[in-house]
């Protein structure tokens, strides 16, 4: 199953599509699990995909979800949260009836812990074991229940932190008090080490740091793995800042002074 899998995905690779297909097709023929609706979808799409269809009849297998642009923020690089609106209940409806068939599904907003129903969504997602559940949040809505709600899931938190000071963060996630989100972390980690200490790699909650780099915030660079680790995030993005136009995009304006700063550290930061 699994080498018909991996050579299905190497002719693909390769363009050798028809070869590609009958790799996957063989799968169908020889495994005991062809007849789960998750695993058939799967196969299913990877032979559309290898016939370079258009349209296909296997369902979507990652799905991407902004519920809401609602937020408890008023970030200065932001202005989704002006015209405020939520995804209609029929979406809704349509994307549970996609469950069964989802690999991964990203929620985002806005902030979704605004949402009232988000955590109905979260707990019915979580009883298929195939789907694994991200989220883009700004952090400060977990509270002890919600921490020890998700420490126990397979999920990818991802927490949007701009800067590592209170001065800085303040500045660019208005609204947000540096304290709170500080002490939101503390909370989700306790959770975290208590539940990943006795599951598998697979299992287990990771948390992710998101740092937009921008004029407001590059200086900050120096110290931004630091904050990671002291915060035991299991990985940090850095991000470019992009829908900007003004100053504060120092990669469109070319700012001579962030870049050549950027430059010096990149070293360190690597």
């Amino acid at each position: 199953e699994e080498t018909h899998l991996c050579l299905g995905t190497i002719y693909r690779e390769k363009k050798e599509y028809e070869q590609s297909v009958k790799e996957f097709q063989e799968i169908l023929k020889v495994s005991l699990r062809k007849n789960e609706t998750f695993f058939h979808n799967k196969i299913i799409n990877e032979i559309e995909i290898s016939q370079r269809k258009i349209v296909l009849s296997s369902k979507p297998r990652i799905l991407g979800i902004t519920l809401t642009n609602k937020c408890n923020l008023r970030c200065s690089i932001c202005d989704i949260w002006k015209d405020r609106w939520e995804i209609p209940k029929k979406i809704i409806q349509e994307i549970v009836g996609l469950y069964p068939y989802l690999e991964q599904i990203v929620w985002q907003g806005g902030e979704v812990f605004l949402v009232d129903y988000f955590e109905e969504l979260f707990d019915r997602a979580v009883s298929y074991p195939n789907l694994n559940q991200s989220i883009i949040t700004n952090g400060l809505l977990i509270d002890e229940r919600w921490a020890n709600k998700l420490a126990r899931r397979n999920i990818n938190l991802t927490i949007g932190i701009d800067g590592i000071t209170e001065k800085t963060y303040e500045e660019i996630r208005k609204g947000g008090a540096f304290k709170n989100l500080l002490n939101r972390l503390t909370t989700i980690n306790k959770y975290k080490r208590e539940y990943n200490k006795d599951v598998s790699t697979v299992d287990r909650m990771t948390t992710i740091m998101n740092f937009v780099v921008m004029k407001l915030n590059y200086r900050e660079l120096e110290h931004v793995v630091d904050f990671a680790k002291e915060y035991e995030f299991d990985s940090l993005q850095l991000y470019t800042i992009e829908g900007v136009v003004d100053l504060n995009n120092i990669f469109l304006h070319n700012d001579r002074e962030a870049l050549e700063y950027i430059g010096k550290i990149k070293p360190q930061l690597l």
